[in-house]
């Protein structure tokens, strides 16, 4: 396995070894090991959302999906009453409604993205149909692996595609 791993990235004109992903499983048997082709990326889908994209349409950023909290440490918020508090907390998730929304304009079947997706955004993407995947460390790997794919920070009018199977 490890001889195909070497001689199918010799093919690509790469020598560099750190191309060859090594993901270990607790409790796994050396049986179970095996060679895929492509970049797999071990995280969880989003609730609700699809498993399984065949000729899928990848969206990946880094991008902040909580803007319906206030994340600011030390930040203080005078109000005084509670409906002043709720119009903020509207205003919020005004702002984040409106910027998955952007995020959807692009047509993409899965999203990635390098920072958390709270709830709001999560729900809006399985809504759509749309796998969503979060805290997504892939800036090196990607680049080293999928020439078609970047990594950037939102911006409306990126967008890449890749044969993408998510599972």
């Amino acid at each position: 396995m490890t001889v195909d791993a070497v001689l199918r990235i010799s093919k690509l004109g790469s020598t560099d070894l750190q191309n060859i992903q090594i993901i270990k499983k607790i409790g796994g048997k050396l049986e179970d090991s095996y060679l895929d082709s492509g970049f797999i990326l071990d995280k969880k889908i989003g609730v609700g959302q699809p498993k399984r994209i065949e000729n899928a349409t990848v969206l990946i950023a880094n991008t902040a999906m909580d803007a319906d909290r206030i994340k600011i440490h030390g930040a203080v918020v005078k109000v005084n009453s509670v409906t002043e508090l709720a119009a903020i907390e509207a205003q919020e998730r005004e702002k984040m409604k409106t910027k998955v929304s952007k995020i959807l304009g692009h047509k993409m079947t899965c999203f990635i993205n390098r920072q958390l997706i709270y709830n709001l955004g999560e729900q809006m993407f399985t809504s759509a149909g749309v796998m969503s995947i979060e805290h997504a460390d892939f800036e090196v790997r990607f680049k080293k692996t999928s020439p078609n794919l970047c990594s950037y920070h939102f911006s409306p009018h990126i967008k890449r595609q890749s044969d993408f199977k998510g599972y």
